[in-house]
């Protein structure tokens, strides 16, 4: 029972190794690079795409959910018909994949300092899209508000925005328990962690909202079953600076990536065309 526990363990962990991530693109002729950076104890690991020498193509960024890891969003990096116009990032939020595994990081202010220093990266020539799903969803919104100069789009595919629709609170504070800790996967104790402090962490984003002043595409799911269609809320009432298009997907529940990519990939592309 112990050896099963452990598979399903690692087996729940979102993250999988450099090695696997290579010998993926090889078989699809990518060429895909695995960057770090540090901030303090921090560090964050990216991979990124379409970075051929002297081309200055527009750039994506795309940050997971939870819990998840950059590998969400490698069948994006792949795509063909992306990379013939864009760049693209994946990237480790803080505590996910390869970015400080385990070590959570609750504030979803600071996740977006941490991951916005990516932008400074970026030759400002590119347009540059951020793209996030559910948790990742206030994150790249709180990205658009404190680097306005740096941001053009962003999608935000089932995003978690509303501290009044949080739900499975009560799960989550349960996990923590010990021994249900204890044999919790590491990924979902992050999730668990961030979870239980989510609704204060977008009561204090709300301020930043206005600071949006780009153009913000909310997509979701009106049966979702994790988020709540009625997030779209804060997007329309609270982005009031913001260029906003709401796109409503009938009967489609939470997994967006993975359900609609076809569609995802059409939005991506209709934005430099």
């Amino acid at each position: 029972m112990l050896v099963a526990m452990a598979f399903i363990s690692s087996f729940m962990q979102f993250r999988i190794s450099e090695e696997e991530v290579n010998k993926r693109f090889q078989t699809k002729g990518v060429a895909i690079e695995m960057k770090e950076y540090r901030i303090g104890a921090r560090k964050i690991r990216y991979y990124q795409t379409g970075f051929e020498q002297g081309e200055k193509k527009p750039l994506i960024l795309f940050v997971h959910g939870a819990p998840g890891s950059s590998q969400d969003n490698l069948g994006f990096l792949e795509d063909e018909e992306l990379l013939k116009v864009f760049s693209m990032i994946s990237v480790d939020r803080p505590g996910y994949g390869y970015s400080n595994f385990g070590h959570s990081m609750k504030s979803i202010e600071e996740q977006c300092r941490i991951i916005g220093k990516l932008l400074e990266k970026i030759d400002r020539e590119r347009s540059v899209t951020l793209v996030g799903h559910s948790f990742g969803g206030p994150v790249v919104a709180g990205m658009a508000s404190m680097f306005p100069e740096k941001v053009d789009n962003i999608l935000m595919l089932a995003p978690a925005l509303d501290p009044r629709e949080e739900k499975f609170i009560g799960l989550a504070r349960f996990s923590k328990i010990p021994p249900i800790r204890w044999l919790t996967p590491i990924a979902w104790k992050v999730a668990a962690d961030e979870k239980t402090s989510h609704v204060d962490e977008l009561l204090k984003m709300e301020p930043n909202w206005p600071g949006v002043q780009c153009k913000v595409i909310h997509m979701h799911g009106t049966k979702d079953s994790l988020v709540p269609y009625s997030n779209i809320k804060i997007t329309e009432e609270k982005m009031t600076n913001a260029r906003v298009e709401i796109i409503s997907l009938e009967g489609a529940d939470h997994f967006l990536p993975w359900s609609h990519t076809e569609q995802i990939r059409e939005l991506l592309l209709s934005l430099v065309n």
